[in-house]
């Protein structure tokens, strides 16, 4: 993609920027949040998330803690539907 770019703007300096997920900022709250913004259940995250349903009680109620990876799993899961609502927003915006 560097290489790219660099074709395109050969006098400008290309510096990549990689996206890092800052973690700290998801916890029980934030996903319940989401759950609620999104009208997602539990039973919805057991399906798309791959999740068993213990293994998922237990997150939510605290008994698990949430490792970076769930955390991630969780982050991408909702950004997804946040994408998609958007798009929808969009969409039927441009038919108005």
């Amino acid at each position: 993609l560097i290489e790219r770019a660099k074709k395109i703007f050969p006098n400008e300096k290309i510096v990549p920027n990689v996206f890092s997920l800052d973690t700290n900022i998801i916890d029980l709250d934030w996903i319940e949040n989401k759950m609620i913004e999104y009208g997602i259940k539990q039973k919805d995250l057991v399906k798309h998330l791959a999740i068993g349903k213990s293994e998922l009680s237990k997150i939510m109620n605290g008994t698990t803690g949430l490792s970076n990876r769930t955390k991630a799993s969780f982050y991408f899961y909702f950004l997804t539907f946040e994408l998609n609502k958007s798009f929808r927003d969009y969409l039927n915006n441009d038919k108005s």
